[in-house]
This record gives structure tokens, sequence and C-alpha cells, in this order.
């Protein structure tokens, strides 16, 4: 038996009758929400086409399981990569049954996606607007993966898929889930677990939660910059802005340091190439205030202790590449 899960073997199909069953399937599969050690995984997404009638796949069909990754650690716009996918685990997919036609063409996409791999952007282009492109080329829609802004995330269509419910029906597929969670796409046992990909705010909540092992994942610099006590102003309130950044391309999140963060927040454009966050306190945080910028190449941090009452209560960082960032505060 020859593993198709390790290249294109089969081909597109030839030489059907056209009374042939449409056995054939598209599976686009997301990986969020398995846990390792008590922490969630960003989540990935990734398709497979199914071939059980072209004479190759006879008895055992053949499988072409395949998703979209960074090339390499530039990930918010950088080259992409096709990579094979059978060895990823799984929490839900959805199958679909598909025609000889709706196989070829969708096949005929993956296929120049693996010979010339188009770029991958994480906040577009990712790995779920892959699978989304190849379900399209095979006549199929996928239900909601967009958050609130537009970007295709594992997260969105796993609470779809979940939502929707094992066994059950949307966009013309069949929704299942894992029973075994710890098991992968094509049975492989015991995968590398993979790094970070496609999902923005689940990278944004692993950077407060544990910064250093996400730049080891994401193979970027984990750069620290610690900051000058600042007061918080009398009301209350505390203002971060951030400059020299691009919101198209850059990640931000902040931990507040009493218990709350910026998860779910969009931030502010105040000038060009400037975004900001508000906060206001109702006590004197217990903890300091962390700032996280992830922008290509790096994971910024600035750490501050904040003290209330008074005081101007505004920060600006600057994420400039080198030369270092200018710091300043009014």
């Amino acid at each position: 038996m020859v593993s198709a899960v390790l290249g294109l073997v089969a081909g597109p199909s030839a030489g059907r009758s056209t009374a042939a069953p449409a056995t054939d399937q598209l599976i686009v599969y997301d990986s969020f929400g398995f846990e390792t050690g008590g922490s969630l995984v960003p989540g990935h997404v990734f398709v497979e086409l199914k071939d059980v009638l072209h004479p190759n796949c006879k008895p055992t069909p053949c499988r072409h399981i395949w998703g979209k990754a960074p090339a390499g650690n530039w990930f918010f716009d950088t080259g992409g990569k096709i990579r094979v996918d059978g060895p990823t685990k799984w929490t839900w997919r959805i199958v679909y049954n598909i025609t000889e036609a709706q196989y070829n063409a969708g096949f005929a996409v993956l296929g120049a996606e693996i010979e010339h791999p188009s770029r991958y952007k994480l906040l577009s282009t990712n790995c779920v607007d892959f699978a989304a492109r190849i379900a399209s080329a095979a006549g199929q829609s996928l239900p909601d993966y967009k958050d609130g802004v537009g970007v295709p995330e594992p997260r969105v269509l796993y609470n779809t898929l979940k939502g929707v419910g094992n066994g059950n029906q949307t966009s013309g597929g069949t929704v299942q889930s894992n029973s075994n969670p710890g098991s992968t796409a094509d049975g492989t046992p015991d995968p590398p677990p993979p790094p970070p990909c496609c999902d923005a705010r689940v990278i944004i909540q692993d950077a407060i939660a544990e910064p250093a092992k996400l730049a080891n994942q994401l193979q970027v610099r984990h750069r620290v910059r610690d900051l000058n006590p600042d007061q918080i102003n009398a009301d209350g309130t505390y203002r971060v802005v951030i400059t020299n950044t691009d919101s198209t391309q850059n990640l931000y999140s902040i931990d507040w340091g009493d218990g709350t963060t910026s998860i779910g927040e969009l931030p502010t454009p105040v000038a060009p190439g400037q975004v900001a966050f508000n906060h206001k306190y109702a006590t004197q945080p217990a903890d300091g205030l962390r700032v996280f910028v992830l922008e290509n190449g790096a994971l910024n941090q600035w750490n501050r202790h904040l003290q209330r009452p008074q005081g101007s209560g505004n920060q600006e960082v600057d994420t400039e590449q080198p030369p270092p960032p200018q710091l300043m505060f009014s």
C-alpha cells in the first residue's frame, strides 16, 4: 500500500463513469481546543481530499491531507508552505460528499498550492483561508469561520462546528467530533506538537500567559524592557499609546495588572502609525502593567509599575525595529 498522505499519489480522478456514486469526500479538520498539559492550542485548520474511485485508490482510499503554514517566522506577511497534515490532531471536522468534477476542481487548487504556495498572512490568507479556498473550488462552502473584523480563525470555525453538534448537517456537510482528541487525521501516533499557527486571539492569550514559550514556539525574539514607574490618573484612568506600529501587521495584548487584560479589545487608532488602549483602575493594581506587541521576528514586552492616584497616566512605546525604540511619556 502506498500512503497518499505522503504526496499526491493518485492525482485527479480520470476515466470514471458519470454514473459513479458521489463517494469522494472533502473533509475540513479543526485542531483548536486540544489541550496539552492544560494549555489551549491556538489551533490549525487543514483539508483532506479523499479519493475512493480512482483505480490506484482501491481498495484503500487515497488520502491527500494538507494544510498551510508560514514558511518562516515572519508570519504576518511571509512566504507560505503547504505541509502534510496527516499526523495532526483534530477536535472537530466537517465532511462533504463530492462529485468527480468537484474532486478534480479542488485537487487542481491543492496541487497548484503545493507546487507554488501563495503568501501566508496571519490575518487573512492563513490556514483557515486555505481550507476555505479548497472547499470553494470543490463547490462547497464552509460555515462561519471569520471573527467580527473578518479574520479567518480556527477558534471561530471550532465554535461554529461545536454549536452545530456532532452528526448534524450544516452548509451541505456533516459535522463530526473526534471522540479521541488525541488521535490524528491519518491515525499516525505520537505526532510532534504543532507550533501556534492561525488563531490570532489565542496567540494573544499565550503572549500574556507564557510569552517566552510563545516566542520560542514562533521562533521569534522575545525582547523585554523594564520602564520607569508611572502614575495612574487621579480618576483611575490610564492610557497606553503604541507608536510606529501597523495594526494590520502587529498583534497587541495588555495585562493591566489588576486581573484584567485587553483580550477581545480592538486598538483605537489615534494617529498614523499609532494605536491606543484605555483602562480604568478601581483599585491599586496588585501587579505591574505588561504590554505585548507581536511583530514579524519579535515578541516585544514592556513592563511598568503603576501607582495611584495622581500623575499623567500616559505611556507611549515605540515598536520600531532597530535602532532601539524611543520611549516617550507625557
